[in-house]
């Protein structure tokens, strides 16, 4: 099990060692996406008022994080079963799905000034 290089830098975890977080991640993901689907889509907004509308746009856009991060995650578990612990090479595109989940999880955390509009 040699460690993933990622950032090209050789890290201590292997890409096999990443199938139980991507299974927790998915879980809490698909939970929250949910929940957030129940919220936007069965409750009656007033589409008059632009809180509201804001309201649903934002949440819809965070819908469509939330499914980029679930795809990236179902693909993190897919590629890390794969192979064995001395044969790597079909998990070698493992770092390239985690540059995705990882600009997938910026989105998510915006930077601090975007909310400090004047």
């Amino acid at each position: 099990m040699p460690g993933i290089v990622v950032f090209r830098r050789r890290w201590s975890v292997g890409s096999d060692d990443l199938v139980l977080p991507a299974v927790f991640l998915f879980l809490l993901h698909t939970t929250w996406f949910v929940i957030l689907s129940v919220v936007l889509f069965g409750l009656v907004y007033n589409p008059n008022e632009t809180c509201s509308l804001n309201l649903v746009d934002h949440g819809r856009g965070y819908l469509g994080i939330l499914l980029s991060c679930m795809i990236a995650e179902v693909a993190i578990i897919w590629l890390s079963m794969r192979g064995s612990i001395l044969y790597t090479e079909p998990r070698d595109s493992m770092q390239y799905v985690l540059y995705v989940r990882l600009d997938a999880s910026i989105y998510t955390h915006p930077p601090r000034d975007t909310y400090l509009t004047s």
